[in-house]
């Protein structure tokens, strides 16, 4: 026979599962600070695979407890989706060393500085988020997504600011004006 337990569901483990998988996030940006903090130097990626290998298995037991729950905490779309973008952040962020790795004497003078805090920022902000999740702390949830979004705005004005000097160099090329003089 079934337990009632066993059908309804099991709260902790899927909030366990999701905090799990928010802890190697921060522990792939945290592994990213040491790469950025030694520029010039090609960077080891093992910390990198690692948090994204434990957090691959993570989000795997988060779809074998999915399925082989009945009732579920939140819906089981919302729980995927979750998981999915959570496991993206450790992925992305091994991607980036791997690229930045290949490059490091080259870019040795590029500071990541402003990047690096917006990521760090918002993964602190999803960690928090996560844990807001197990509380059903809802204002806090509406507040932390607030603040994760305009890390997000800030870090697009940031990406399009590091853009316009090459944008505008190849509308001026294009148009057949000189690129140092003004529009």
């Amino acid at each position: 026979m079934i337990s009632f337990q066993r059908l309804m569901g099991r709260e902790d483990e899927f909030f366990s599962l999701l905090e799990a998988s928010a802890q190697e996030c921060l522990n792939s940006v945290t592994a990213l600070r040491r790469v950025l903090a030694q520029p010039g130097v090609a960077p080891a990626l093992d910390d990198f695979a690692t948090a994204r290998l434990k957090d691959k298995e993570i989000t795997a037991q988060l779809e074998e407890l999915l399925i082989r729950t009945f009732i579920t905490p939140i819906e089981r779309e919302d729980l995927e989706a979750l998981a999915d973008r959570l496991y993206k952040i450790p992925k992305t962020v091994e991607k980036f060393a791997e690229r930045f790795a290949l490059v490091a004497p080259q870019i040795a003078d590029v500071d990541f500085a402003t990047q690096f805090g917006l990521l760090d920022e918002a993964v602190a902000l999803v960690v928090r988020l996560v844990k807001a999740l197990r509380a059903a702390d809802f204002p806090q949830i509406n507040e932390l997504q607030a603040q994760i979004q305009a890390v997000e705005s800030r870090a697009d004005d940031v990406l399009n600011e590091s853009l316009r000097p090459a944008l505008l160099a190849r509308f001026s090329r294009a148009k057949g004006c000189h690129p140092e003089r003004p529009l």
